[in-house]
């Protein structure tokens, strides 16, 4: 399947500053979900997440000019799509992804 809006989208990360400094990498834990197109990140990181289908990952750069709310540097990002899928008709209700089950999650879930 492949990002696009009303998906619902799971990525891993790392983040870095201008300098090359890992601000924040979650490349070994459980991935980050949202619903694509419901303006829950980045509006600069859906758009480079539209059209990347699973295992596919991207590197690319937000900078001050594109995200102001966030920064007052450039940052890079480099992401891979864990999973793509359609979303439950709640999910479309709410704009989010439903939270797992915490009576049935995996070890070292972070839910």
């Amino acid at each position: 399947m492949v990002v696009a809006d009303k998906m619902v989208v799971s990525i891993r990360y790392t983040m870095k500053n201008e300098r090359g400094e890992v601000l924040e990498s979650i490349m070994e834990s459980a991935p980050v979900t949202y619903l694509h197109g419901a303006g829950n990140i980045l509006p600069s990181l859906e758009a480079n997440l539209a059209g990347l289908r699973v295992g596919e990952g991207k590197t690319f750069r937000i900078s001050d000019g594109q995200q102001t709310a966030i920064a007052d540097n450039d940052y890079s990002m480099q992401v891979i799509v864990d999973d793509v899928r359609f979303p439950t008709d709640e999910e479309l209700l709410h704009g989010q992804p439903g939270q797992k089950d915490k009576d049935n999650c995996e070890p070292g879930c972070c839910c």
